[in-house]
């Protein structure tokens, strides 16, 4: 049965990485005597109660092949295409890769070499092969990346270089191929590898800072960057690649850490195109350990989890979105957008006038927009870089020509433009530079002194002029047709506005002066006092109450009257117009509260307050939309506080809370609500600095669901569960754990049955007396059981400290049949040795073979204490 191989998270045990002065650390030669003397005795372990399960377990007698202490990276692959199953692994002290192939058991073997005094001979089944590397290697994986049946060998060498090394028919691993990849963190475990729709061999895929790359060898042997997918944060670890929903396409599956150490078990599901879709993040409690395996035999893989603050084995299988009524995701969907960047803009319109609305989001560093189109029945795309001015920081999705499609509009301070994009060709054109005076410092789309085409709005700066250094001014297009003329439009103004000097022949200023003391951040065009039309906000740079520029009778003012009480000093992103009981609604987010605002003569009124009683409460944000289906909307509020979106149903009496769903430290910037799925509802967007996350109304996330759970028994008194591996090792055709406890240097087998299983009289009378069959399985509930079958230690390491402490060995482990008999084994890596335990077949044979040897093996003494 094929095997994925765990990554371990925790590299570093809660009190230290390893043996302190006060923990022994044994030579290589102790260690291996002190497996030995494990073959015959072990009070601590022999004082355990048997288990029900441990006759089914057993191995023959422990062979051992020297590594090297940093030997790292183990893997099980047929590395020479003789159908058998070999090991390799990184050793960085020899600057090689090891590989261990299996003899053919029917040709000679070669002489023994002379050994040296205390040395300890390696085993003959496995001959040791070298794989010489010029540069430091950080991960490894292998497949069949030139589609010629052979298993091939990726690995990512320091600091960024990607080499593939080509399977020969024969002979030396001399072809190579290399690539290399842009801000790249060299780490274990972030290379990885997978089959994608429509390919005839496997792609690399390689887990960047800011991207993840897909990296495919073409056809005439060229390695290239397939496809790169923006990343959602810039610490992401342990890719390996598995059917996780069932669907027989490999889904991509790592681990993001966000803010403080918060780690998080992410996926990207692989769509019927062979594209990785966005992100989904699941609530798995601080993994310190993942694996992916099929557990219950009926397709796809489960997750195996070893969360970071219990000594507990956890599995949970892959579930689709629910769609019952009143159902709301559990986490965001996020999509990835580029390196941190506090002045990123975000804009929801139909880009591409297919009817479905689109996000687009700037990227000021990279000089770019990056535009997600929904795509029908699937969703939004991972996004599609374009170039635009430099340094955008602003961005509008409108129709402002009257042509029936949307343009988009962006703002760019270093370049001092306003510029207008359009969809043609299949592609977003390079902005078009709109005509304006001065320097464009923010702008807006608004409709204006009541004509149905909106304008562009903004406020420009005059560094020549202190006395009216920033004015509001208008363009527009002055036509309908497909290339209209642009050209600054006269913006009607009040008596009590201060009209700058540039004025049109009918005696309208092209625009007036605005008391600022720096340039603003922001524009929003939003109706503050209720008349329908739509009013201005001007936000500061700074933390400052934004500016009121009223839209009154087709023309603009500033208020005289600015009593009242202060709006706040709030930036923009903390501020929504939306729609609550049926009505418009400005709403204001301040620490512990949420109000509705309402500008009139007096100023600013409050027309209603939504309070949030925990003190913890930080609230930056809110947005109202209607996500459970019934009539009125929820209000919504991002509490950075406690990492979460609090949902309140808002009716005539009272706010109720409904759900909370878990943010974690979203770098909040702001919310958009649009229909992000062309389901004809309006869905939530949150804008961050490095991606944006999505809430569907209506329908919630695909997540993993736990369906099986072990916990360290009473009679292990110390424990720290570090790894867990799966896959069948006693020939039954069903899955097993082994779990590596560091704490005691042991493994524990754990036993997957199905939920019905409880006693040895339920899998008696099967075939060969073991447990139930996978076509047993595929019939059986959707819980399974993980239990406990037998424990055997690898080494002893004593310790003259009180502390709870130890080095965590065995450090890697993989599942695999290395020994040519149709069984897997069991493979450690521990110190400077390659530990193989050969499954033991059960019969009378094997099992006096075993007792004839050193004693009996390892698995065979933990099998006899069970008894």
């Amino acid at each position: 049965m094929p095997t994925v191989h765990t990554r371990r998270v925790a590299k570093v045990h809660p009190r230290r990485q390893t043996a302190g002065a006060g923990c022994h650390r044994p030579t290589a030669v102790a260690v291996l005597l002190a497996m030995l003397c494990l073959l015959v005795s072990d009070d601590a372990f022999s004082q355990e109660a048997p288990s029900r399960w441990a006759e089914y377990y057993g191995f023959l007698p422990l062979e051992i092949y020297r590594t090297s202490r940093r030997a790292s990276n183990l893997l099980a692959a047929d590395l020479n295409s003789d159908g058998r199953t070999d090991l390799i692994l990184i050793d960085n002290s020899n600057s090689r890769l090891d590989v261990f192939v299996q003899r053919d058991p029917h040709a000679a073997l070669p002489p023994t070499k002379p050994l040296a005094v205390n040395e300890i001979p390696d085993d003959r089944r496995l001959e040791h092969l070298k794989i010489s590397v010029d540069v430091e290697v950080a991960s490894l994986t292998t497949g069949d990346f030139n589609g010629d049946g052979r298993t091939d060998v990726a690995y990512l060498g320091q600091p960024n270089l990607l080499v593939v090394r080509l399977q020969p028919e024969d002979g030396p691993w001399s072809e190579r191929q290399t690539v290399r990849l842009p801000d790249i963190e060299a780490a274990p475990w972030i290379v990885t590898a997978g089959r994608f729709v429509g390919q005839d061999r496997d792609e690399v895929v390689v887990l960047g800072k800011r991207e993840t790359f897909r990296v495919r060898l073409e056809a005439k042997g060229r390695l290239r960057l397939h496809r790169r997918l923006l990343n959602t944060s810039q610490k992401l670890a342990l890719a390996m690649m598995g059917d996780v929903d069932g669907d027989g396409r490999s889904d991509l599956v790592y681990m993001a850490t966000e803010g403080n150490d918060e780690r998080i078990v992410a996926a990207r599901l692989q769509q019927p195109d062979g594209r990785l879709g966005p992100e989904l993040r699941f609530d798995l409690q601080q993994p310190r350990a993942i694996a992916l395996a099929d557990l219950d035999g009926r397709g796809g893989v489960e997750l195996l989890a070893i969360p970071g603050k219990t000594q507990r084995v956890k599995a949970y299988r892959f579930g689709s979105a629910v769609q019952a009524e009143n159902t709301v995701a559990r986490r965001l969907l996020q999509f990835g957008v580029g390196r941190p960047d506090r002045n990123r803009d975000l804009a929801i319109g139909d880009v591409d006038g297919d009817g479905l609305q689109d996000v687009v989001v700037t990227d000021p560093a990279a000089a770019e927009v990056i535009v997600y189109r929904q795509r029908p029945k699937l969703g939004l795309d991972l996004g599609t870089a374009y170039p635009s001015f430099s340094d955008v920081s602003q961005v509008r999705i409108a129709d402002v020509d009257r042509d029936g499609r949307s343009e988009v509009v962006v703002l760019s301070r270093k370049e001092q433009a306003i510029g207008l994009s359009r969809w043609n060709d299949g592609r977003l054109s390079f902005p078009k530079v709109l005509p304006v005076r001065f320097e464009p410092v923010a702008m807006e789309i608004a409709q204006v002194a009541g004509k149905a085409q909106p304008a562009i709005v903004y406020v420009a700066r005059n560094r020549e002029d202190r006395a009216r250094e920033f004015t509001l001014r208008l363009i527009r297009s002055a036509n309908g047709d497909t290339t209209p003329a642009w050209r600054e439009a006269p913006l009607p103004a009040a008596v009590d506005a201060e009209p700058d000097s540039g004025r049109t022949n009918g005696g309208e200023a092209h625009g007036f002066a605005l008391p600022l003391q720096a340039a603003p951040s922001r524009l929003t065009a939003v109706d503050v006092d209720g008349d329908g039309d739509q009013d201005l906000l001007v936000f500061p740079d700074i933390e400052q109450e934004p500016l009121v520029v009223l839209h009154e009778m087709r023309s603009w003012r500033l208020p005289a009257d600015r009593r009242g009480l202060r709006f706040g000093d709030l930036p923009a992103s903390a501020v929504f117009h939306g729609r609550l009981r049926g009505k418009p609604a400005l709403l204001a987010t301040h620490r512990q509260f949420v109000r509705s605002m309402r500008y009139g003569d007096g100023g600013w009124a409050v027309r209603e307050q939504f309070n949030v009683a925990d003190s913890q409460a930080r609230l930056v944000g809110c947005a109202t939309l209607d996500i459970d289906g019934s009539p009125g909307n929820e209000l919504v509020m991002v509490d950075a506080g406690i990492g979460k979106l609090r949902i309140y149903r808002i009716d005539s009496q009272r706010q109720t809370l409904w759900q909370e769903i878990d943010i974690g430290e979203f770098p909040y910037q702001g919310t958009r609500v649009g229909d992000l799925d062309g389901d004809g509802r309006a869905d939530l967007l949150l804008v961050g600095q490095n991606k944006f996350g999505v809430l569907f109304a209506g329908r919630g996330n695909p997540a993993f669901e736990e369906v099986a759970s072990f916990e360290r028994p009473d009679s292990i008194k110390r424990a720290f569960f570090m790894d867990a591996i799966a896959g069948d090792i006693n020939g039954d055709r069903r899955t097993d754990v082994c779990v590596i406890d560091a704490a005691e240097h042991s493994v524990i087998v754990l036993a997957v049955l199905p939920a019905e299983v409880r006693g040895k009289s339920d899998v008696e009378g099967e075939a060969s007396g073991a447990r139930r069959s996978t076509a047993d399985a595929g019939s059986a509930g959707s819980s399974l059981r993980l239990e406990y079958a037998l424990r055997f230690p690898v080494f002893e390491a004593k310790s003259f400290s009180r502390e709870q402490e130890f080095e965590l060995e065995p450090r890697e482990a993989v599942i695999a049949d290395v020994t040519g008999d149709g069984r897997n084994d069991l493979v450690l890596l521990v110190h400077d040795r390659l530990l193989v335990y050969p499954q033991d077949p059960g019969t009378n044979d094997t099992a006096t073979r075993s007792a004839n040897q050193t004693g009996g093996s390892v698995g065979r003494r933990a099998e006899s204490i069970d008894r």
